[in-house]
C-alpha cells in the first residue's frame, strides 16, 4: 500500500505474452466487463480466465490513514515507517488492514464479477495476502480473506479445497495457497511474486484431470486486473515463460486512486501506522 506507480498507459493489445504488450488503465470495474464482453465476440467463455487483485482493485480499508490520496499526501511519514520494518514486517504490516472494516470499492464489482462467471467465465481473485496464523487467533488468514469476501458479495470459481502450494519456502508460518477461487502468493516481499503462484495453479488445475476440474483447464487467455503495474509486469513475464502460446491481457485498475471521504492530517497519519506497527511488533 505504500508504494504505487501512477502511469497511465494509453492502449492495451490482446496478444501472446512473448509480445510484451502495453497495459490498458481503466477506472471501473464496467471497462474490465467491457474489455472481456469485446472477447468473447471471437473467443469461448471457458478459454477465459480473468484474475482479480483484491487489496485496492475490489474493496479497501474504510480508514482514512488507508486511503490513497492521504497516502501520496504524506508519503515522506510512510516511507520512514516502512524504513523501519524487516521485509516480514512490512508483509504483516500490509495484512494488518484485514483487521479494519471494509468497503466495496465499486458497489456494483460483485453483480459485474457474478456477470462475467454467468457466461461461462472463470473468475478467481489473486492477493498477496499472507496465509498462515495470525496473531493469537489460530485460523488461517487465507479462510478470513475469503469469509469476508463473500459477505461483500463475492463467489470466486473453483471449488472450496485448501490447496497449499508447498513447493515455495515457509515464509511467515505459510505457503501461497489457493482456498475456493482466492489465491493467495503470502506476502510481497518473500521474493515469489503473483506471477510465478498464478503459474502454480494454472498448472496445477491443468493437470486435476478427473477431480475437481473435469477434463483439466488451462485458459487460451488470461485478463489480470491489479492496481499496481508491477504485478501486472511480473504475472506477463511469469506466463509467457511458462505458457508461451497463452494470450495476456493486462490491466492497470486506478479506481481507488482518488477516493478519500476525509483528509487527515500528518500527525494523525502517522499515529494510526504507528499503533498498527506496534502491533505486529508485539511477540504472540
Amino acid at each position: 500500500m505504500f508504494s504505487k506507480i501512477f502511469t497511465l498507459i494509453s492502449a492495451l493489445l490482446l496478444q501472446g505474452c512473448n509480445q510484451e504488450p502495453p497495459f490498458v488503465s481503466v477506472n471501473s470495474i464496467q471497462e474490465v466487463q467491457q474489455k472481456l464482453d469485446e472477447i468473447l465476440k471471437t473467443e469461448s467463455p471457458e478459454n477465459v480466465l480473468v484474475v482479480f487483485d483484491i487489496d485496492m482493485t475490489l474493496t479497501q480499508p474504510d480508514h482514512p490513514a488507508t486511503f490513497y490520496p492521504n497516502l501520496r499526501k504524506h508519503q515522506k511519514v510512510m516511507k520512514d515507517i516502512r524504513d523501519e520494518l524487516t521485509p516480514e514486517q512490512r508483509d504483516k504490516l500490509a495484512t494488518s488492514t484485514l483487521t479494519l472494516s471494509q468497503r466495496l470499492i465499486e458497489k456494483d464489482s460483485p453483480a459485474i464479477i457474478k456477470a462475467m462467471q454467468n457466461k461461462g467465465v472463470k473468475v478467481i481473485a489473486l492477493t498477496a495476502t499472507l496465509t498462515g496464523s495470525w496473531k493469537d487467533d489460530k485460523n488461517k488468514i487465507i479462510f478470513k480473506r475469503r469469509d469476508a469476501l463473500q459477505k461483500m458479495g463475492f463467489n470466486f470459481s473453483f471449488q472450496g479445497r485448501v490447496v497449499p502450494y508447498m513447493n515455495f519456502p515457509l515464509y511467515v508460518d505459510g505457503y501461497p495457497t489457493l482456498y475456493d477461487g482466492v489465491l493467495s502468493a503470502n506476502g510481497e516481499q518473500s521474493g515469489i511474486g503473483k506471477g510465478k503462484v498464478l503459474s502454480a495453479f494454472l498448472k496445477q488445475v491443468g493437470m486435476e484431470k478427473g477431480k475437481l476440474y473435469g477434463s483439466g483447464y488451462v485458459p487460451k487467455i488470461v485478463i489480470f486486473v491489479d492496481d499496481k503495474k508491477k504485478n501486472l509486469e511480473d504475472v506477463r513475464d511469469a506466463l509467457s515463460k511458462d505458457f508461451p502460446e497463452m494470450q495476456y491481457v493486462g490491466i492497470e485498475y486506478q479506481g481507488a486512486f482518488d477516493y478519500a471521504s476525509k483528509d487527515i492530517s500528518e500527525e494523525e497519519i502517522r499515529q494510526f501506522w504507528q499503533k498498527v506497527v506496534e502491533q505486529i511488533k508485539k511477540k504472540v
